[in-house]
């Protein structure tokens, strides 16, 4: 505290002022003494807003509201005058430090500390939304570490959550480092934009300093818009992912404080509803709609594919764009590196597949037959490449579904698996999505006539097709250990088969629109789905449940591909970018 200052007024109603506890962009907040001797906190708004009358109307509203909060995490409303000049705000005194100034003093806190911390502004945030109100301010100055626990304080600039229409068009309120994207941008501060605020409170809390750094506030904008935070010195690890979680850009994609509650206080609880998302990067440069993602077998290099009839080749861990393939004279769709990282292969709109090296860029070789190719995998031994599409035209309208085996060394055709026509259409067309198991025993054809087709690909034997969806499967993946085959399809579903008896397991619904695209984690937890819904789906493989819809593409989504070490999942979209994801089960 500090004393008061010449100007300062002696007494704000009936409170005798004591000293200064601190000021901001809404006031100054004094040490103040009520008739009796209780201390208070008094809060006297400034000047300039008081001449406005539309805040005074907001702050009484405030007032009103905030007085209803209560719990044992808040600082409660005890007195107020809005229509004073200038208006104020009495609250209960709470001593203690503030969590800044005990972490610029001490340093960070300990990890037991920084649960109790947590949970403590979970409940007190509770008792805040239960009333309607959004606090819109959270940040370390307005968390005072009582001796029974913390206090969120200063209810200045919260307000009715449905007040928006007393709110200025376009102004910003709040704390600029511990901000909410959707504050930020103007846009409607829910609760979830308190969450995010939380977030970033406990990331100071456990490393000293805000979790998107410091610098110009147009640095720290840009940073919390388009960046993911800097969690590296959070040293629990769930408290990490749990706080990266908070720390979710979309407001949908942040857990509920029940969630939170529960994760810091009771770990063995609700750990699967806490899936951690976290939009890290957006990719721009193409022209035209991009058709296909792959991560490089070392995470190093991540590729994407477009109509613009280009591949590029980017970092995944800056975002930075490392080389434009080109030479193509049409659009280039799926992508594939081999298993060693020396090959990358791309299909073409000219039905060839294209072979380059990734390290200089330089074309090795085509692979042409047939009259379309819309898909390509290599096997995990990196012995064989697959191709798939359609074969030879059999009169004007129909086409032959194929899938070729290629020998990538040499450039030959090993094989032809052609005739995908089985039941329930029984009429021949393309082969859209193809997959090798783990083993290299099975291949796994998404086909047009509504069957997943399952091939022997070292003899080329027709195993069985796998009956269920009701349109084109769009495309198919092995699960890391083999035991799970998923295929996707324009009946707007994903299916869980048991591959080795072609047994259906079950059926992921939730897309509103055909189903492009479907990856497994690499540790086989989680299931990604891409839809023209304009959104990628997680699923929790264990339970079959839907955990996260990840938005922000503004067109359909074509595909999505993890990276090797599971924590970044990539998606690309229609709307010409490519979108990168943090994403980690909360019990990793």
């Amino acid at each position: 505290m500090e004393s008061l200052q010449p100007g300062d007024p002696g007494s704000v109603g009936p409170y005798q002022l004591v000293g200064r506890l601190g000021a901001g962009g809404m006031g100054q907040v004094f040490l103040g003494e009520t008739p009796g001797g209780r201390k208070v906190a008094v809060k006297l708004i400034h000047p300039g807003h008081a001449k406005d009358a539309q805040f005074r109307e907001r702050f009484a509203r405030e007032i009103a509201a905030a007085r209803r909060v209560g719990g044992f995490h808040t600082a409660p409303v005890v007195d107020a005058d809005p229509h004073a000049d200038p208006p104020w705000m009495v609250t209960a005194f709470i001593d203690g430090p503030s969590l800044e100034d005990t972490v610029g003093r001490d340093g960070p806190l300990p990890p037991g500390r920084i649960r109790a911390l947590g949970a403590g502004l979970a409940e007190g945030l509770a008792a805040i939304h239960a009333e309607g109100l959004v606090h819109r301010d959270l940040k370390p100055g307005n968390v005072i570490l009582a001796s029974d626990g913390p206090r969120i304080i200063d209810f200045g600039i919260a307000r009715a959550a449905d007040e928006t229409r007393l709110t200025t068009v376009g102004a910003v309120i709040g704390t600029l480092a511990y901000m909410s994207p959707e504050q930020l941008g103007g846009d409607p501060a829910g609760p979830a934009s308190d969450v995010f605020s939380l977030g970033g409170v406990l990331a100071f809390a456990a490393t000293a300093r805000p979790p998107f750094g410091s610098g110009s506030a147009a640095a720290v904008i840009n940073r919390i818009l388009s960046q993911p935070p800097d969690l590296a010195a959070v040293a629990d690890g769930q408290v990490r992912q749990l706080i990266a979680s908070c720390l979710t850009k979309s407001p949908a994609g942040r857990p509920a404080l029940a969630a939170i509650l529960a994760a810091l206080t009771r770990p063995g609880v609700a750990k699967d509803r806490v899936i951690q998302v976290s939009p890290a990067l957006t990719l721009t440069g193409h022209e035209d709609r991009v058709g296909g993602v792959a991560f490089s077998p070392d995470g190093r290099l991540l590729a994407s594919s477009s109509n613009d009839k280009t591949v590029r080749l980017w970092d995944p861990a800056s975002g930075a764009h490392r080389r434009t393939l080109t030479g193509r004279t049409e659009w280039v769709g799926g992508l594939a590196f081999s298993p060693d990282g020396r090959l990358l292969a791309g299909v073409c709109g000219d039905g060839a597949v294209w072979l380059w090296d990734p390290a200089s860029g330089r074309h090795r070789r085509t692979l042409t037959g047939g009259m379309g190719v819309v898909g390509v995998t290599f096997s995990l031994d990196g012995r064989l490449l697959a191709s798939c599409g359609q074969g030879e035209a059999q009169g004007m309208r129909t086409y032959i579904g194929a899938v070729r085996l290629w020998d990538p060394a040499s450039g030959k055709q090993r094989r032809i698996l052609d005739g995908h026509a089985g039941p329930p259409l029984g009429v021949p067309g393309p082969v859209f999505g193809v997959a090798f198991s783990p083993d290299g025993g099975l291949l796994a054809c998404g086909c047009w006539d509504r069957t997943v087709q399952l091939w022997d690909p070292a003899s080329g034997t027709y195993r069985r097709a796998l009956l269920g969806h009701e349109n084109m499967v769009e495309g198919v993946a092995f699960s890391p250990d083999g035991r799970l085959l998923a295929s996707c399809s324009w009946d707007r579903t994903v299916r869980l088969w048991d591959p080795a008896s072609g047994t259906h397991r079950r059926t992921l619904a939730g897309h509103t629109g055909p189903v492009f695209g479907v990856a497994f984690s690499p540790d086989g937890r989680l299931l990604a789905s891409c839809s023209d819904d304009k959104t990628v789906r997680l699923w929790d493989l264990a339970s079959g449940t839907h955990r996260r819809t990840l938005v922000g593409h503004t067109k359909g989504v074509t595909a999505v591909a993890f990276s090797p070490d599971g924590r970044l999942l990539a998606s690309s979209s229609g709307d010409k970018t490519v979108r990168l994801w943090l994403v980690t089960p909360a019990d990793r």
